[in-house]
């Protein structure tokens, strides 16, 4: 996902995030959740390791699709990450069009 990417409604976006610790190596994540929100703030996605792809080391992916009905304008993709004990969020925004 390409900050500020467009995605029509019923038409899938990849949602992506790299994992890297302090010397900017590849890391598996211990704990990984997405959260998407709609511009309103609501909640529309939350998934978790086991409904995330997870491609390779630190690299991870979901493929998320709005419904017909989602709100549009600009969402939210939050990444909160775990590794070694050690919290991270990465964050992104995408537009959900008509």
């Amino acid at each position: 996902m390409k900050m500020g990417s467009r995605v029509a409604r019923e038409e899938n976006l990849r949602c992506k995030v790299t994992v890297r610790n302090f010397a900017k190596v590849l890391v598996n994540a211990t704990t990984i959740t997405l959260t998407i929100t709609d511009k309103n703030g609501s909640i529309v996605a939350t998934k978790t390791l086991l409904e995330i792809t997870h491609e390779g080391t630190g690299l991870y992916f979901y493929d998320y699709t709005p419904d017909a009905d989602a709100v549009t304008g600009t969402h939210t993709a939050l990444w909160d990450v775990t590794y070694s004990g050690l919290h991270r969020r990465a964050r992104g925004y995408f537009i959900v069009t008509a």
